[in-house]
């Protein structure tokens, strides 16, 4: 197969800063991208903003939850309950990485979550807060999600 030449005279004349500038801008684009299409990427990419000391550890178990809050999204499941053990990742993932997911694709969507127990859903509410307000968040989609500032509490 031959290969195709690859026109890059559109970077003579740039500075070394401005041409990684332009590479920068492209590879956000494409996290971006990557994001929008994919939750389970969405996750990988957001994780380090909610726990930055902490590393991912990527389990099947993920891809599944993932998965099927793809087809709730979509319409395909209308009713799901999600039996996994504590520590899982179920209440981010749910509550904190779906919706903000969601607000990437349809900002208009709006989300009532809940929990057995109050402290727990302030924290997950806090998360999201922190997640949406986020400089990466803001970077990708603060053109269209922005948290309404009477809703501070």
């Amino acid at each position: 197969m031959p290969s195709q030449a690859i026109d890059l005279s559109f970077l003579d004349g740039l500075t070394p800063e401005q041409a990684a500038s332009l590479l920068t801008d492209s590879e956000k684009a494409l996290e971006k991208t990557k994001c929008e299409e994919d939750l389970a990427e969405y996750v990988r990419c957001a994780w380090s903003i909610l726990e930055p000391s902490a590393p991912l550890i990527w389990n099947w178990h993920i891809d599944v939850v993932c998965e099927y809050l793809h087809a709730v999204e979509d319409g395909t499941i209308t009713r799901l309950i999600i039996n996994i053990p504590p520590g899982t990742m179920k209440s981010l993932i749910v509550s904190v990485f779906f919706p903000s997911w969601i607000w990437t694709r349809t900002p208009s969507k709006r989300f009532l979550c809940g929990s057995n127990e109050g402290t727990l859903a302030t924290r997950d509410s806090l998360k999201m807060r922190q997640l949406v307000e986020s400089q990466w968040y803001q970077e990708h989609w603060g053109d269209r999600v922005k948290l309404s500032h009477d809703q501070q509490e």
